[in-house]
């Protein structure tokens, strides 16, 4: 398995990690790679996310994409998940698209990571 494959798999464990951290009942994921992108969608059910999370969920996201963080520290996220490893993920992906519809308690991330 190639070092992108990889990455792709411990980001999405980072993820799901994070939906059941706060109670989610059912994950769907999808993958896809399109040329040199991939593009990670996962949507949660029954996630309650207070709004202070949800903030902080779509600030670590969107900080700037940084490759030799990434190779460098990589390595070093462990099984819990903190705002550090959120961060980490942040710095993997090129573009995050996060929606929280708080009555049906569903969220809806989308990650656009370049290769």
């Amino acid at each position: 398995m190639n070092n992108t494959n990889i990455k792709n798999i411990k980001l999405i464990s980072e993820l799901m990690s994070f939906c059941y951290k706060y109670n989610a009942s059912k994950v769907n994921l999808e993958v896809e790679s399109i040329k040199n992108i991939i593009k990670i969608t996962l949507i949660s059910h029954n996630i309650i996310l207070p709004d202070s999370i949800l903030e902080e969920l779509k600030d670590t996201l969107s900080c700037p994409r940084c490759h030799e963080i990434e190779e460098y520290y990589w390595s070093l996220s462990g099984d819990d998940i903190t705002d550090s490893e959120l961060t980490l993920i942040g710095m993997m992906i090129d573009n995050a698209i996060i929606d929280y519809n708080k009555k049906d308690k569903i969220l809806n991330m989308q990650l656009l990571r370049k290769v």
